[in-house]
């Protein structure tokens, strides 16, 4: 897995995704981040460490063999890819209720 593993005994930091228009819903942060881990799973690593285990950006460059710098990136292309993801299912959402008449 990932080495020592040290990021499972951190707590839940919660804010680190905030700014969504909708609250994220435990499951729908799920699928999003199995979407991203089939096609980027270094960044999928790079969130649960971050978001999950509460990892800063020198410890989890230290955990995946990888530079500060390369964190930083992954950070901000997998927090722009769950944005998308998680407000597209928001507005699919919305479309699937029943107009209010």
């Amino acid at each position: 897995m990932w080495g020592s593993q040290s990021w499972l005994r951190r707590t839940f930091p919660g804010p680190a995704l905030a700014g969504l228009k909708a609250p994220i819903e435990l499951l729908e942060l799920d699928r999003a981040l199995k979407r991203l881990a089939l096609s980027e799973p270094r960044q999928a690593k790079v969130v649960e460490m971050r978001y999950f285990g509460d990892m800063s950006e020198e410890e989890i460059a230290a955990e995946l063999n990888i530079s500060t710098r390369t964190v930083k990136r992954d950070w901000v292309l997998a927090r722009a890819t769950l944005y998308g993801e998680l407000e597209k299912g928001e507005l699919e959402k919305g479309m699937k209720k029943k107009p209010k008449l």
